[in-house]
């Protein structure tokens, strides 16, 4: 069970590439969210046509505390609604991570709730700072793909 802010999910199953149908559907509810004046973009596993334990992504925009906190929640709710695991955050820097351009890139990013509890586990998504729960993310990661791919915006 994964339990992030007031949303629960029993089981997180793995994502089959951008054609699977669970996504097809979160995507197509995720459009219909307000999102004047931000863009969702979406990179790793899922663009590398193979099978992914989760969905990564970024929003970017300006940083209005109420809208952000609008468009994460209604993304977690719709995922762990079809059972996917959102690691999709609020881009603070502004700037995309490519793999196949960048060699290296740290960005702020800010996160849903400051906890999330994965199966009992408690991890910390990060600290409180100008109203947001902000945490640096050096790139690459370890886990860096084999077939790296552009990041996509999607809205």
């Amino acid at each position: 069970m994964v339990q992030y802010g007031e949303y629960t999910a029993e089981e997180i199953l793995p994502i089959d590439g951008i054609k699977d149908p669970r996504f097809q559907l979160w995507l197509r509810q995720i459009i219909e969210l307000d999102w004047e004046g931000y863009e969702l973009y979406i990179y790793g596993g899922i663009l590398e046509n193979r099978r992914t334990a989760d969905l990564d992504g970024c929003i970017i925009g300006d940083p209005d505390r109420l809208k952000i906190e609008y468009l994460l929640s209604n993304i977690i709710r719709i995922s762990f609604e079809l059972q996917i695991w959102p690691d999709i955050q609020y881009n603070m820097t502004g700037e995309l991570y490519d793999p196949l351009l960048d060699k290296e890139k740290t960005i702020t990013y800010a996160y849903y709730r400051q906890y999330l509890n994965y199966k009992g586990l408690e991890v910390n998504r990060g600290e409180l700072k100008d109203g947001f729960y902000q945490k640096e993310i050096k790139w690459p990661h370890q886990k860096e793909s084999k077939t790296p791919q552009h990041p996509i915006q999607i809205i």
